[in-house]
């Protein structure tokens, strides 16, 4: 949702709210990676608009869930192939469930 989320706690989110997570994934090499897959350990279906990556491109993938109760983590986890060779990359990602309290206060008027 536009929030960093690498430390724990990370953000506060209401329950149940639809979360956006937005994984920028970046080849910092020097040759192009192929066949490149983004997962997280909560089993989200993460989309991207390519599989492929030159050297130093960069590519915005996206999923969304809905926030859960507590404190919540996921390891997101990029795999690839440069040169025929595998390359494996993961981040942490957290945020925190909360219940919003809301208040509505009205006017007390004495006659």
């Amino acid at each position: 949702n536009g929030l960093p989320a690498n430390t724990a706690p990370g953000p506060q989110l209401m329950i149940g709210e639809l979360v956006n997570f937005t994984y920028i994934v970046t080849n910092t090499g020097n040759f192009p990676m192929v066949d490149m897959t983004v997962t997280d350990t909560a089993g989200n279906s993460i989309t991207c608009p390519s599989t492929s990556l030159i050297s130093g491109a960069s590519t915005t993938c996206t999923a969304q869930e809905t926030a859960l109760e507590g404190l919540q983590f996921r390891n997101a986890t990029i795999n690839g192939s440069v040169n025929g060779e595998p390359v494996s990359a993961s981040d942490p990602i957290n945020y925190t469930g909360v219940q919003f309290e809301f208040y509505v206060y009205l006017p007390l008027i004495i006659r």
